[in-house]
């Protein structure tokens, strides 16, 4: 509605008057200043005046402008409530249904310009309408009542509903469809939606500068900062003068970090309308915290006094209580919380009748830990709501968890955590559109106690009940890892934050990272590929990738990604990871260059220099492995790790006795760590003390039933003894059973049948091996070894063929040859025998074995007499055996050479008689 031009004249009549009896007023400017108001009265429909006034705050922020600005918008807003009353009367008395549509038209149209003294008078009237018409307006009523103490997501079903109202013109619809969107936006965990409300608000009402603002609103709200601010700026040159307007854009850049920019586009609100509260409001927002609150009090207050003045002469219901609450916010914000206290408390006194302000008094005193008076604050705000109290009692479980967390006794801990879990399950009841909220904090409150499997639950429901929200499934993932779920569980998981933020690149590298520590970096490479393509500067990701890179041994791929992540982050980390990189690439120069470049950086890291140590190891340079080693052992005191490291050092170097010496050590700081002491028994192994190596086997197996290595080692102890028992068996099956395709296992599994004559399952152990490793050498000879100890043709024709295998894999290896060779003999193929012979000796020609082997061949097979004797001596001359010159005495009988024969029978004689019996009987 419009006021008629004599209507307003009328109004105005009395400041005129008032004016030329004021002696503190220039009648000029005062009359220049009613002369604007009139107009803006005559042009502007009665609810939009205030929004599309601009006033000079130079010129007219002082008394006695601000007096008569107050008093003429009491006026202005009285008269326009007693037209809009009597019209909607006159109506009602020749038709009730006209009435109450004018009715409802006038309170769509006050509330979307907020003209709150309207449309709670059009509530408060009686207007006589049926019950049914009356019944809508005290739903209207309880609208009134949620908008007053700030129950935003309470109200929006109510403008979602009148925003639907056909009979309502374009504009009136629009707004409404904007209002709901800004709810939505601000107020429900769905805000995504919002701009589905802007958006229709357009197609109804494409000229409306509201709508520029409420997408603005969105983008600034979602993080699209750029798309805000020409939205707000498109709304700025279609309603220059609404201050809304110059506050989102401040909002804008507030959000955006940027303090500065944003306090001018407020400042620019206040200088274009200083009646209004909010500019003053979000200007005092910005000292929220320790630093910025300093040396502002004074402007403060300043601002209060401008307030309060104006609320002094407007009919405005909720200004000062709103203002006294944000300035409160403020110093709360700054840990002020005295302060904070005192400017609540203000509100509340203001209006003791609304929940808001008691609400904030129970947040401050909790802050300030004051527990029990915030508990009392908040029952106060439920004693004055009692239906729509859904942030009483929310504020009510906050208190609680601050208590818990307080509590250093576990039963207290938990009985206020379970008080929270109370309070939250409440709160949904009564709130359903925060219902996933809510699922979420009881989540987390049994996380805290926890009950992961409970939490995981209620993470479960809140993504049932808002799908959209990543966190809900980050909450989900890190309770159902604490309950040990199933990979395949968590995968899961991971995938569907992947779906929900396709954009968010730290989803792709966790899932990546889920799939890299399971080993499967082919399926995390391309996660990773994904994550730096959504953010190409992250060190961290490309760190990742190398890292997967490098466990394929792309090293190539991996040095790129290594030296780009050092590129955007140098730290002392990633260049130990490129030594890393290089060290395992087999480039110990770059390595050692990395590794130096890192200790330069820090050089507190004690694992950095074992891997100076071991770069230094790799090149020969014992000495300074050996001081990189020590350095990392004066480094860390604690555990036993770098002393194991130099342990295995001088194992490696066969210094068996320093090796002991060096686990003894790392033992002493960790007696119950299981690769020292298997260590430490191997290295007595190698210095054959097999008791004191056993005692330690058998220490971990007692320890650990399933420590597989040391049974296993406690076994060959055993067979190096000679002792073949069940326990030996038991040991050794037990360790092939754990780990089927472990060749030494089978090795000395096989071993232990052939020593007890169980040929058989020795070669069915031998014949499994060679399924995992066909081309094994030591399998393939001694498979051969066992079919030619059976002795059937066809038997030692197979041997044949694997000891072919052996010689393929290892040519160099004389007893594979001198095997053949036996199985040649034994077919009758003399040739290939002496071939197989001869290629043993040229091997290993000081095998005196082998030489005489060869001598009884020629011997026995070939009666080639010269030949065998000629072998015979070589190998006599390497180790003088009675046996070589007794061969040699029978080959001189048998070419008849009487005299040589028994001057070599003699030889062996006197050998004989020098050696004890039992070597003097070995054939």
């Amino acid at each position: 509605m419009k006021l008629e031009a004599k209507e307003i004249r009328t109004m105005l009549a009395p400041f005129y008057s008032k004016a030329c009896m004021d002696e503190r007023a220039n009648m000029q400017e005062i009359t220049a200043l009613l002369e604007y108001a009139r107009e803006l009265f005559e042009k502007n429909y009665a609810y939009e005046v205030w929004n599309n006034i601009r006033l000079d705050r130079l010129r007219f922020d002082k008394e006695p402008f601000t007096e008569y600005l107050g008093e003429l918008r009491h006026a202005f807003l009285t008269l326009v409530t007693e037209n809009v009353i009597r019209n909607i009367k006159n109506v009602c008395r020749w038709d009730m249904n006209k009435g109450f549509e004018t009715w409802l038209n006038e309170y769509a149209h006050s509330l979307t310009w907020w003209r709150d003294y309207v449309y709670e008078s059009l509530c408060e009237t009686d207007f006589q309408f049926t019950a049914e018409q009356q019944e809508k307006v005290n739903q209207y009523r309880e609208l009134n009542a949620f908008i007053l103490d700030t129950k935003w997501p309470e109200a929006f079903d109510y403008f979602v509903e009148l925003s639907d109202i056909q009979q309502f013109d374009r504009l009136i619809r629009s707004n409404l469809k904007i209002i709901s969107g800004e709810i939505k936006l601000f107020w429900r965990p769905d805000y995504h939606h919002a701009i589905f409300f802007f958006e229709e608000a357009k197609k109804i009402c494409p000229e409306n500068p509201r709508v520029e603002r409420g997408m603005g609103e969105y983008f600034a709200h979602t993080g699209e900062y750029e798309k805000a601010k020409n939205h707000f700026l498109a709304a700025i040159s279609l309603a220059p003068n609404d201050i809304e307007n110059y506050i989102g854009m401040g909002n804008t850049f507030l959000n955006e970090g940027n303090r500065e920019a944003a306090e001018k586009w407020y400042k620019d609100g206040v200088n274009m309308n200083f009646l209004e509260y909010y500019p003053y409001s979000r200007i005092v927002n910005l000292y929220n915290t320790p630093e910025r609150i300093e040396g502002k009090e004074e402007i403060i207050e300043t601002y209060l006094s401008k307030v309060t003045q104006f609320e002094a002469y407007t009919l405005s219901t909720n200004s000062l209580y709103s203002f006294y609450r944000d300035i409160g916010l403020t110093y709360l914000s700054a840990k002020k919380y005295d302060k904070a206290f005192q400017f609540y408390k203000s509100a509340d006194a203001l209006k003791p009748d609304l929940t808001a302000a008691k609400v904030d008094l129970g947040y401050t005193c909790c802050h300030a830990k004051k527990f029990e008076e915030a508990e009392n604050w908040i029952n106060r705000s439920l004693k004055e709501d009692e239906k729509w109290n859904f942030d009483s009692h929310w504020a009510l479980a906050w208190l609680y968890e601050q208590i818990a967390a307080e509590k250093e006794d576990g039963s207290d801990k938990e009985k206020y955590y379970r008080k929270a879990i109370e309070k939250y399950t409440l709160c949904k009841s009564i709130r359903k559109a925060w219902s996933d909220r809510c699922y979420n904090l009881i989540g987390i409150l049994f996380y805290k106690l926890g009950l992961y499997d409970e939490a995981a639950e209620n993470y479960d429901l809140a993504i049932k009940n808002n799908p959209s929200e990543v966190v809900y499934y980050t909450n989900k993932r890190d309770a159902i890892e604490r309950a040990g779920a199933a990979p395949d569980q968590l995968e899961k998981v991971l995938i569907e934050i992947c779906q929900v933020m396709p954009s968010g690149a730290e989803h792709y590298n966790r899932l990546a990272v889920f799939y890299h520590d399971q080993g499967n970096y082919l399926k995390a490479i391309p996660l990773y590929d994904k994550a730096i393509t959504l953010n190409p500067n992250s060190a961290l990701y490309l760190e990742n990738r190398g890292l997967a890179l490098l466990n394929l041994k792309e090293y190539e791929k991996a040095e790129l990604d290594y030296k780009q992540s050092a590129t955007l982050s140098p730290n002392h980390k990633i260049y130990n990871k490129l030594g890393v990189l290089y060290y395992n690439w087999g480039h110990y120069d770059d390595a050692l260059q990395f590794y130096l470049k890192a200790i330069e950086l820090n050089d507190k890291e004690p694992i950095y220099f074992e891997n100076l140590g071991l770069v230094h190891e790799r090149m020969k340079d014992d000495s300074k492995a050996i001081g990189a080693y020590e350095k990392a052992i004066a480094l860390e005191r604690t555990n036993g790790i770098y002393l194991n490291r130099l342990g295995l050092f001088y194992y490696n170097k066969a210094d068996d006795l320093k090796a002991v010496g060096y686990y003894q050590k790392a033992i002493e700081r960790e007696p119950d760590n299981t690769t020292y002491l298997q260590n430490l028994a191997l290295a007595h192994e190698q210095l054959h003390r097999d008791d004191d190596a056993e005692k330690i086997y058998e220490q971990l197996v007692n320890r650990d039933s399933n420590n597989i290595n040391s049974s296993v080692r406690l076994a060959v102890i055993k067979m190096r003894r000679g002792i073949y028992d069940e326990i030996v068996y038991k040991y050794l099956n037990a360790a092939v059973q754990q780990n089927p395709e472990n060749l030494q296992y089978l090795e000395y599994l096989g071993y232990y049948f052939e020593k007890s004559n169980r040929f058989d399952d020795a070669l069915r152990t031998y014949e499994k091996a060679l399924t995992i490793d066909p081309g094994n050498e030591y399998f393939n000879n001694r498979l051969g070894i066992i079919l030619y100890t059976n002795g059937t043709v066809s038997n030692v024709e197979k041997a044949v063929e694997y000891y072919k295998k052996a010689i393929e894999k290892n040519e160099r290896a004389a007893v594979y040859w001198q095997n053949l060779g036996l199985a040649y003999e034994y077919l009758g193929r003399y040739m290939d025998a002496e071939a197989a012979y001869l290629e043993s000796i040229k091997i290993d020609s000081h095998n005196d074995e082998y030489l005489n082997f060869i001598g009884v061949f020629y011997n026995n097979k070939i009666m080639n007499y010269e030949k065998a004797i000629a072998y015979y001596k070589q190998a006599a001359a390497i180790n003088p055996k009675p046996i070589y010159y007794s061969n040699i005495g029978y080959a001189y009988s048998l070419m008849n050479e009487h005299e040589l024969a028994t001057e070599a029978n003699a030889k062996a004689q006197s050998l004989s008689e020098g050696m004890p019996e039992h070597i003097q009987n070995k054939k």
